[in-house]
């Protein structure tokens, strides 16, 4: 999945791809790779932009929707 991040260290606003997404079973999201900066190349240090909270919400939804259903 591909989200829009902002890095915490020099602040570049990016889309990166996660891969594939899961929820532990407390609720914290797991993702498949671990976003780098391609400004300055910062490992795992980021934030979730406003338009990535969103693309994360509707994937969010389409998770509740398949785990309901088993």
């Amino acid at each position: 999945m591909i989200v829009n991040l902002e890095c915490e260290m020099c602040h570049f606003e990016f889309d990166t791809e996660l891969g594939k997404l899961e929820m532990d079973k407390i609720g914290t999201l797991i993702y498949e790779k671990k976003p780098t900066c391609p400004r300055c190349k910062a490992y795992d240090k980021v934030f979730i932009t406003d338009k990535g909270f969103e693309q994360l919400n509707k994937w969010f939804l389409k998770y509740l929707d398949q785990i309901t259903k088993k």
